[in-house]
C-alpha cells in the first residue's frame, strides 16, 4: 500500500493576508479617499469560542474599500473577542494555489491553473469553504452585517458550537455567513461538491455559482453530511423546507447549530445592507463585479477542454 506523502508546510493566516508593502497600498487608498483596512491580529478574549476560533473572515478585490463598504464591515471589525482578517484577491490565490490546498484537493489546482474559474465568484465560493476548512472560525460577506442581537451577553456562538449557521431565506443553510471549527467535514464535502460540478461546465463563462458553487453545493453537502448519521435531508427545490433551526450530527460525530428562521432572515444578520443599484455603484469604484453579472462572459470552451489544453501545452 503506497503511503501518502508527508503534508507541506502550513501558511499562517498572517502569511496569507500580509504583504510587505502596506504603507504604500495605505498612502495609494488614501489618493482615491478610500479606507484601508488592515488585519486585526489581538483578541481581548481568545478563549471565548473553544471549537470554533474567534476569527471573521472577509474577502474584497483588495483593501481599499469605498467608505460606505468600510463602514458596513467595521460592525464585524468591532466585534468584541474577534481577530479579523482581511483577504484580498493576493491572499485569495495564495490559498487557491498552495501547496496545502493541493494536498488536500488536488482537483482544486489543476481548475485554476486551467482557468476553468475565471469570475470572482466562483473564486470566493470556493475559497470560503477552503479557509473555513483550513483555519475555522466566521466567514462573513463584505456587504452583511451583525445585528444587535448577533453579539449579546449570551454570544450566538458558544463554546460547544461545532459549526454555526443560519436559516437562508429559501430554508437552506447560509452560505453568505457561516462559522465552524477547523477540518469541519460539512467544509470537505462543499467544497468537493463546487470542484466537482465546476469540472463538468460546459462554457466557463457561463457559470452560475449559485447552482454550481454557492447555496446548491453548500446544500448537497449538508445533505451527504446528514446523511453519514443516517438522517435524510430534502433536497433544495420549491416546495421543500430542508433547513430549520437546531443542533444536528453527522459525519464523524461532528455537529453544526442553526439558528434563526428563513422568514427572519435578518435577525441576526443582515444579508444586503444595500440595494442592488448602489451596491453594483460601489463595487464598480472598486474594480469589483457583482455575482449576477459574473455569469455573462461566454468563454465558448469547456472546463474540461480548458484542462486538457492546459495540459497540452504544460
Amino acid at each position: 500500500m503506497q503511503r501518502k506523502s508527508p503534508p507541506p508546510p502550513f501558511l499562517s493566516l498572517a502569511d496569507l493576508t500580509q504583504t510587505d508593502d502596506a504603507e504604500r497600498e495605505e498612502e495609494a487608498c488614501k489618493t482615491k479617499a478610500f479606507v484601508y483596512l488592515a488585519d486585526i491580529t489581538s483578541s481581548t478574549d481568545a478563549s471565548r469560542h473553544s471549537k470554533i476560533p474567534p476569527i471573521i473572515h472577509q474577502t474584497s478585490k483588495s483593501r481599499c474599500l469605498t467608505k460606505l463598504f468600510a463602514k458596513v464591515s467595521k460592525k464585524w471589525r468591532d466585534l468584541d473577542g474577534y481577530k479579523y482578517y482581511l483577504h484580498d484577491d493576493n491572499a485569495v490565490m495564495k490559498l487557491l494555489l498552495s501547496d496545502q490546498a493541493a494536498y488536500d484537493f488536488p482537483l482544486l489546482h489543476q481548475l485554476v491553473t486551467a482557468n476553468c474559474l475565471p469570475h470572482g465568484t466562483l473564486k470566493a465560493d470556493i475559497w470560503r469553504y477552503l479557509i473555513l476548512w483550513f483555519y475555522g472560525g466566521l466567514y462573513a460577506d463584505i456587504d452583511s452585517q451583525p445585528t444587535a442581537l448577533f453579539n449579546t451577553t449570551q454570544p450566538i456562538l458558544t463554546a460547544n458550537d461545532d459549526g454555526w449557521f443560519l436559516v437562508e431565506q429559501f430554508h437552506v443553510l447560509s452560505q453568505y455567513v457561516m462559522a465552524v471549527s477547523p477540518r469541519h467535514p460539512l467544509m470537505w464535502y462543499a467544497l468537493h461538491h463546487a470542484l466537482l460540478k465546476v469540472a463538468i461546465q460546459m462554457d466557463t463563462g457561463r457559470v452560475n455559482a449559485a447552482l454550481v458553487t454557492g447555496p446548491h453545493a453548500l446544500h448537497r453537502a449538508y445533505q451527504d453530511f446528514r446523511r453519514d448519521a443516517g438522517a435524510n435531508v430534502d433536497p433544495q427545490g420549491p416546495g421543500y423546507k430542508p433547513v430549520w433551526a437546531g443542533t444536528f450530527q453527522g459525519t464523524n460525530q461532528r455537529s453544526i447549530t442553526v439558528v434563526g428562521k428563513g422568514e427572519w432572515e435578518g435577525q441576526y444578520v443582515t444579508r444586503e445592507m444595500m440595494d442592488l443599484s448602489l451596491k453594483k455603484k460601489q463595487y464598480a469604484k472598486m474594480n469589483m463585479t457583482s455575482f449576477r453579472d459574473d455569469k455573462d462572459r461566454r468563454s465558448g470552451k469547456s472546463c474540461l477542454s480548458a484542462f486538457f489544453q492546459y495540459q497540452e501545452n504544460h
